[in-house]
């Protein structure tokens, strides 16, 4: 137990090959069963390191009901899970908040094993490269329950960033709440980055989709951004209002990687990767599976890619979605290479009330161009 009755400051703790589970929650050691006031731990004013690290060789591992803080480290400013393998590592009812590291501002995951994510809220936390709210290298992350990531800072996903060559990543969100990925600020991929490995968001709710909301990229990839031979599916998901120069909503470029392509899934019903069963439909397929409202641009002159800017070795797969009311001067472009491809598929989908215009002239004002591509893109 970690009691409220002492105050946690200069907190730089290691967890080292022990199965320990960290509790908050409680006023005093007395108190029988926690309430809902979290124990906060903050590691303001110490030495470098995350708040808590889990090393070693453990069978279970965790934290719960507890607010982190005030972690500065190379990686994982909040938390870091790595070495291992841990059999089982819960993290529950967590704030983990103004964090800062290279590599996940909030929770960096390199361990062979299952990282879960209950009730989590990741905010306000920064990476000075990738995965601000969390970064992952190694590892099967899981978010599920009430589980949020807001306002967090990187150069490559705002939100999650996936890095590195050789990347055995996989990260599942699923998410109750109503702001899942908001308002993430990156480079590129506002929302989620990813270089390789396998990103899966979807909804376990049929009346709840999973919101990619709000985010900004300054380069590329509003909501996502993919790369190398990453793989993102989303299922039931609602992608709207992010913005980025190019690729407004999404961004997938496999940057000559001489492998698997890159591979983009946006589908109302199971796309061809394996989901766990707790998988839902959506109660309204085009309300629940939407691309909305997501603007390329740089300032006033509109960009590339309002819902997908697509470049070399990129495959996009749509299934009943609707892509509607996004902005820039094409809906889709695709950018081959020599000797390079790129692949669009929709099926059943819905494409409707987008603008596209050219370059904003002197006064300020876009021009309706039409059709799909302003600039070169799809016809």
């Amino acid at each position: 137990r970690v009691t409220r009755s002492l105050v946690y400051l200069q907190q730089k703790l290691v967890i080292n090959g022990k199965n320990v589970v960290l509790r908050g929650g409680f006023a005093d050691c007395q108190q029988v069963a926690p309430d809902a006031i979290l124990t906060r731990i903050d590691g303001t004013g110490g030495a470098t390191g995350s708040v808590v690290e889990f090393k070693g060789f453990t069978d279970e591992v965790g934290l719960s009901n507890l607010e982190i803080t005030g972690g500065d480290a190379s990686r994982g400013g909040g938390v870091h899970v790595h070495e291992g393998p841990h059999t089982r590592v819960l993290l529950s009812n967590l704030f983990v908040h103004h964090n800062s590291a290279s590599y996940g501002g909030g929770v960096y995951v390199a361990q062979q094993g299952p990282v879960q994510l209950e009730a989590v809220r990741l905010e306000n936390n920064t990476a000075s490269l990738y995965g601000g709210g969390l970064g992952c290298e190694v590892g099967n992350v899981q978010f599920f329950g009430s589980s949020s990531v807001r306002n967090n800072t990187a150069l490559g996903g705002g939100g999650i960033g996936i890095r590195g060559f050789g990347t055995t990543c996989a990260v599942d969100f699923t998410s109750d709440a109503a702001f899942a990925l908001y308002n993430n600020s990156a480079g590129s991929g506002g929302g989620i980055f990813a270089e390789q490995g396998q990103v899966r968001v979807y909804t376990s709710n049929p009346s709840a989709p999973v919101s990619i909301l709000g985010n900004l990229a300054t380069v590329a990839g509003g909501a996502i951004s993919v790369s190398f031979s990453a793989r993102v599916a989303t299922y039931n998901t609602v992608i709207a209002a992010n913005s980025a120069p190019i690729g407004g909503a999404v961004h997938a470029d496999s940057r000559g990687f001489v492998g698997p392509t890159v591979v983009v899934f946006v589908a109302s019903s199971r796309p061809p990767v394996d989901l766990p069963d707790a998988v839902a439909g959506c109660d309204e397929v085009f309300d629940c599976n939407r691309i909305s409202g997501n603007v390329a641009a740089n300032g006033a002159i509109p960009g590339a890619g309002a819902a997908f800017y697509l470049r070399r070795r990129a495959e996009v797969y749509l299934e009943g979605t609707r892509v509607t009311q996004n902005e820039g001067n094409s809906l889709i472009l695709e950018q081959e290479e020599a000797g390079e491809f790129i692949r669009f598929k929709a099926d059943g989908a819905l494409i409707d009330r987008n603008s596209v215009s050219l370059l904003a002239p002197a006064g300020g004002a876009h021009q309706p161009a039409g059709g799909l591509g302003g600039q070169p893109g799809l016809s």
